[in-house]
């Protein structure tokens, strides 16, 4: 390896004989080559030069973060009241049941809080999920310069709410007691189909198996159809008991025991009528069965929208029969699909009952009147070894009557609040409502996406 290192040569002018120096000449052109060689090797331009061809795209760039940061800001602001919009489009369907005053709610909240105007607003009635979604487009600061396509950067959101149990995976059963006495004739016996029919549509989602409902419906009897022999441990009727039964006694009457020898069997409306000597038609069988926990959501419809009205109130046997449908203890009273949990691990279960009217038809002597039964009844069912949580709705009823009085003591307290989950209703919208309110209460509205 060779290294080179410069030292200074003497000028060859100095040693030439004959050649006298030129000393200004000489300086002259030294000075000027100097000059050539440190323009020549200077690098001082191409710095320049260099930011200079840079300086466009980084002043682009930093405009680019500047107008996509902005945009980005201004979705999250649509974001967040496009959630707080479907919540609030939720809210007033909660109310209302209408599917115009969700989408104005939505579109009310959501220009309030931005001043844009949604894009997107539905209300599918199937899966309640309430949808509501904006495209914006936002002005650009900077992207401009790029020409007029990028005045403007598109921003697009979407939120939807839907009715979802406290706790995915978790089961629900649902036992709702029915009047359909003779005072429920009339438009009260369809405010009421139509009241049950909104919280089977909130709850029952077709093809899950998670939400089951049971229906309860009742007068001075309670019509358990196939399952007579079994609750009776008879087949004996004359026509007009069909295949009803009423109150049992002994030690279990106000318990939750599955019928036997030992817990007694349920006597039947023919006994009990025989007991009182009560003879007349008037007293037949009530037409509705009960309908044991199920999802199948056509049939509880189906069997919501034919009820009929006949006879007087034994609120105590309409109460007694929604707590028996579901009661861990009667898991192995019906086919397995439509039989209740045996546990209340991850299984919550809820009674909801229903009356417009003095409980005033009890059957035998050797038992309270109808009121007091029920009472008793109530009482056992919210021990917390039932697991069985209780709303009710007074239909018409005077505060502070009797009846009123009894499904306000009926009802489970709030966990967390400790209000009364009782529901006054003194007309048909009111009752709607009431029902709405329950099955919000079971199924919360919670942001899906």
């Amino acid at each position: 390896m060779f290294f080179f290192k410069s030292r200074r040569v003497p000028h060859v002018i100095d040693k030439v004989p004959g050649l006298s120096p030129q000393p200004h000449q000489d300086l002259q052109a030294s000075s000027t080559m100097r000059r050539t060689r440190r323009f020549s090797e200077s690098r001082a331009g191409n710095v320049s030069i260099i930011f200079g061809l840079m300086a466009v795209p980084f002043v682009s760039f930093a405009g680019l973060s500047v107008d996509f940061a902005a945009a980005t800001r201004e979705k999250s602001k649509i974001q967040s009241a496009l959630d707080s919009a479907a919540l609030a489009a939720g809210r007033a369907f909660q109310v209302s049941g209408s599917e115009a005053d969700a989408k104005a709610a939505a579109a009310l909240y959501f220009n309030k809080q931005t001043g844009y105007n949604l894009t997107v607003n539905t209300v599918d009635q199937g899966t309640f999920v309430l949808t509501v979604g904006s495209q914006e487009n936002i002005p650009t600061s900077f992207m401009g310069v790029l020409g007029s396509n990028y005045d403007t950067l598109p921003v697009q959101a979407l939120s939807r709410a839907q009715l979802v149990r406290e706790e995915q995976g978790d089961e629900v059963e649902v036992a709702m007691m029915l009047d359909i006495t003779g005072s429920m004739s009339g438009s009260r016996i369809a405010d009421l189909k139509s009241a049950a029919s909104d919280l089977v549509n909130i709850l029952v989602n077709d093809g899950e198996d998670e939400v089951r409902v049971a229906l309860a419906p009742f007068s001075h009897a309670v019509n358990v159809g196939p399952y007579f022999n079994q609750m009776t441990n008879t087949d004996d009727d004359d026509g007009y008991g069909g295949t009803c039964v009423v109150e049992r006694t002994g030690n279990k009457k106000y318990r939750d025991h599955p019928p036997s020898s030992d817990n007694k069997y349920f006597r039947t409306l023919n006994a009990g009528r025989i007991d009182e000597n009560k003879t007349s038609s008037y007293w037949r069988c009530p037409g509705a069965e009960i309908v044991p926990l199920t999802s199948d959501k056509s049939l509880l419809l189906s069997e919501i929208g034919s009820l009929p009205t006949h006879g007087h109130t034994a609120g105590h046997l309409g109460t007694a029969w929604a707590w028996y449908l579901v009661s861990k203890r009667w898991s192995n009273m019906f086919p397995s699909k439509r039989a209740p949990s045996s546990t209340t691990d991850g299984v919550r279960k809820i009674v909801v009952l229903m009356s417009d009217g003095k409980y005033n038809r009890q059957w035998f002597n050797d038992n309270h009147d109808s009121d007091e039964q029920a009472k008793r009844l109530c009482e056992q069912m919210k021990t917390s070894s039932s697991g069985v949580e209780v709303f009710s709705v007074g239909f018409g009823l005077s505060e502070g009557s009797e009846a009123y009085n009894r499904l306000e003591a009926c009802a489970s307290e709030d966990q967390e609040d400790g209000i009364k989950h009782f529901y006054p209703a003194a007309n048909g919208a009111e009752l709607k409502a009431a029902f709405r309110a329950i099955a919000f209460n079971i199924a919360q509205l919670r942001l899906v996406e």
